[in-house]
């Protein structure tokens, strides 16, 4: 009885992974192209999108919690730190 359900689940395993690995790549698909249709409608908003970050970085100074530079210099600082976060981004 137990072997039997043990090769069931490893079957229903093997079916479902090209079904995952499909859906997977329709979801990826679809939020690219939905990401290029973001793109192509902001097209040429470059002052504007320089402008919302100006108000940004006055807010986060404003507020005493603009401290990127700081950050960035301290993770930059240690390679594995680095390699962590690119993975992390990636996935």
């Amino acid at each position: 009885m137990g072997t039997s359900m043990v090769a069931r689940e490893s079957e229903d395993g093997r079916e479902r992974r090209p079904r995952a690995i499909v859906f997977e790549l329709l979801l990826c698909g679809g939020l690219f192209a939905l990401y290029r249709s973001g793109r192509a409608l902001t097209n040429g908003e470059f002052d504007r999108a320089l402008s919302n970050a100006t108000h940004v970085i006055r807010l986060e100074r404003a507020l005493g919690v603009f401290n990127e530079r700081s950050v960035q210099s301290w993770v930059l600082g240690s390679r594995a730190m680095v390699d962590g976060l690119n993975r992390y981004y990636v996935t």
